[in-house]
């Protein structure tokens, strides 16, 4: 999301992570927000969550 007359930028990012052996292990989730020149990063792993399809055509995240 973002607003050119506000000068604001907001980014959410997530990967899902896996072993080798294809189990499970996580998410990694990126949150980026800029206002103006100032820039905020937050990485979080939370474990045992997937990333799934949601009911609107979308994706979100579930735990088990």
């Amino acid at each position: 999301a973002s607003s050119k007359e506000g000068g604001w930028m907001k980014s959410t990012k997530a990967m899902q992570l896996k072993t080798q052996n294809g189990e499970n292990t996580g998410v990694i989730l990126q949150v980026s927000t800029q206002q103006g020149s100032n820039v905020a990063e937050a990485l979080v792993f939370i474990p045992q969550a997937y990333i799934v399809d949601d009911e609107n055509g979308g994706r979100k995240l579930v735990t088990k």
